[in-house]
């Protein structure tokens, strides 16, 4: 498990261009033993059991990563950008990024910084309209390179170890859901069940979950389960925003908000089941309410409704280049799904489904 994330992190996938990422999840979930398809925004689905006439489970993490998007090219070579995903523009500055043409090749850059010698009493090395350098002389240049409007522009990749088992990089979000899809997907397939069980590599999450809820309106899913990350606490953060830390387990949620009203109220009896199971199989794990939004959010509200559950394995430094996380809460993560789906059959399902 801990190879494929490493594996995933170095692709590059913003929303709308994860087909590199695509290409990995399908041809690993087709050599672990499931039954590959694509739908129309890109999604990739490994199907167990596709053809019973039975309850359907699906299992959900996004590919996506928050990236950029080439906007502007200015005469002397210079690129502006916007947003694909919430970025924080105050972490960019100096940043080594990516820029991945139409033909598919990855022209270096930096997000530029103002030289601390010409920054005034603020400090700030951040500029009101921050720029990439690709160390182009103008703009002929820069198209000479194969940069186009509206190229994706993803952090560089920098998968390293830390020490106690923690591990940094771009993308752990929420590409750790992506491997721990893989990874229990090789530990489930053969395993008898009476219910229809679909593993989800979802597209666009970090612009509004597009993907996912596609998917869930395709499959007609009885219960679903989303895998992502959360942010964990760090010097910087109030315990009362959250206290979430890395290295105590996955984080078994109760609701998602954003201010416009965007979220998830989690299905009680399906988190109420996996802490259930959590305590049973004595896996470490944390609960938490959080304002944010994730896959969960177009899944629940699928069709006539599907009831949903939200494992996330905390993460700090989120939507950064520098996101870190520990390996043994991805692996009790999966642990507990595992033990989840293991123990699931077609009549609790139902009963799940109807409360």
């Amino acid at each position: 498990m801990d190879n494929l994330l490493a594996q995933l992190v170095e692709l590059a996938g913003g929303a709308g261009f994860e087909d590199r990422v695509a290409a990995f999840m399908a041809a690993e979930m087709e050599r672990r033993g499931a039954v590959i398809s694509r739908d129309a925004i890109g999604n990739v689905i490994g199907a167990l059991e596709p053809d019973q006439d039975a309850p359907a489970v699906m299992v959900s993490a996004h590919m996506d990563e928050v990236s950029l998007l080439v906007k502007y090219i200015d005469p002397q070579g210079y690129l502006y950008f916007v947003s694909n995903g919430t970025v924080s523009e105050a972490i960019l500055p100096g940043t080594q990024v990516d820029i991945w043409t139409m033909d598919g090749h990855a022209v270096p850059g930096v997000i530029g910084s103002k030289s601390r010698h010409l920054q005034d009493e603020s400090g700030s090395a951040a500029p009101a309209r921050p720029w990439i350098d690709v160390g182009a002389r103008d703009a002929a240049e820069v198209s000479q390179l194969g940069i186009r409007i509206g190229d994706l522009v993803v952090f560089r990749p920098n998968f390293r170890q830390l020490a106690n088992g923690r591990v940094v990089s771009k993308a752990l979000d929420d590409r750790m859901g992506c491997a721990l899809l893989l990874h229990m997907l090789g530990r489930l397939a053969g395993e008898p069940r009476d219910y229809r069980l679909y593993f989800v590599a979802a597209t666009q999450e970090e612009v509004g979950s597009r993907g996912a809820g596609v998917a869930a309106r395709h499959l007609h899913p009885s219960l679903a389960l989303v895998i992502d990350t959360v942010p964990a606490a760090d010097p910087s953060t109030a315990p009362q925003q959250t206290d979430v830390r890395l290295g105590a387990g996955p984080v078994l949620r109760t609701m998602d908000i954003m201010p416009n009203m965007m979220g998830t109220l989690y299905a009680r009896q399906v988190r109420n089941r996996l802490i259930q199971t959590a305590e049973q199989k004595s896996i470490p794990h944390q609960l938490d309410i959080f304002p944010t939004w994730t896959d969960a959010a177009t899944i629940h509200t699928a069709d006539q409704g599907v009831p949903t559950g939200g494992i996330f394995v905390p993460r700090r430094y989120s939507h950064s280049p520098a996101e870190v996380m520990d390996l043994q809460d991805m692996r009790h993560a999966s642990d507990l799904i595992v033990a989840f789906l293991t123990q699931l059959d077609a009549q609790q399902i139902r009963q799940l489904t109807n409360p």
